[in-house]
């Protein structure tokens, strides 16, 4: 099996490795090798979703999603009466003109 450790965000696995990866877990799980890693985090996994109770099943087995007494659903129009109205150029040039430099060197800034 390819070994690459992976140490970063800039590391990435390549597909190669991936695939044995995902081939390796799949064969642990499906020889209920209890000794692997994959196989414990399933276990685990499975112990906080039953003791997680989001949502339960009635007799027709339909969910009945339950929430916290607390929350607030509400929905609510949004008032934009107050905008400016928008100052679109009608051109790059003319947008390029509107804009003025900064001199940064004029700039007040005490650390």
């Amino acid at each position: 099996m390819h070994n690459k450790n992976i140490s970063g965000p800039g590391d990435k696995p390549t597909a190669m490795y991936l695939h044995e990866k995902f081939s390796q877990w799949w064969i642990d799980i499906v020889n209920n090798k209890k000794d692997s890693e994959i196989y414990k985090q399933i276990v685990e996994a499975n112990k906080i979703n039953k003791k997680q109770a989001s949502f339960t099943k009635s007799d027709n087995t339909k969910l009945i999603y339950t929430t916290h007494q607390q929350a607030i659903f509400t929905s609510r129009l949004l008032n934009f009466n107050k905008l400016p109205k928008p100052k679109n150029a009608d051109s790059v040039e003319e947008y390029s003109k509107s804009i003025e430099p900064i001199d940064f060197t004029k700039l007040n800034i005490n650390p």
